[in-house]
């Protein structure tokens, strides 16, 4: 796509992205943590959808979110590491795919 509109020499960047890591879920001790389950029936994000009674998509994929919390060493270990984020700087508005 980026060679097609650069082709058309159409003015092309990059977007920056806010996107969490992902986590091992094999990793996690589920049973120290609040679950939170998904509401069911699931609301549609679009307004388009909402109120006619349409199932969503992949609705019987639900699944629990679980609450954590950080602590002090939690915040020591990140800014002891904050010289390894990304950084935000830069033209355009920064999006999560």
């Amino acid at each position: 796509l980026a060679v097609s509109l650069g082709g058309l020499k159409l003015p092309l960047s990059r977007l920056k992205t806010g996107t969490p890591p992902r986590l091992d879920a094999r990793t996690i001790d589920f049973d120290r943590l609040e679950g939170q389950p998904s509401a069911f029936p699931p609301e549609p994000f679009s307004f388009v959808r909402a109120g006619r009674g349409e199932p969503v998509a992949q609705q019987g994929r639900l699944i629990t979110c679980h609450r954590t919390a950080t602590n002090r060493r939690t915040h020591e270990i990140v800014r002891d590491h904050a010289h390894l984020l990304p950084r935000y700087e830069g033209p355009g508005p920064r999006y999560c795919p």
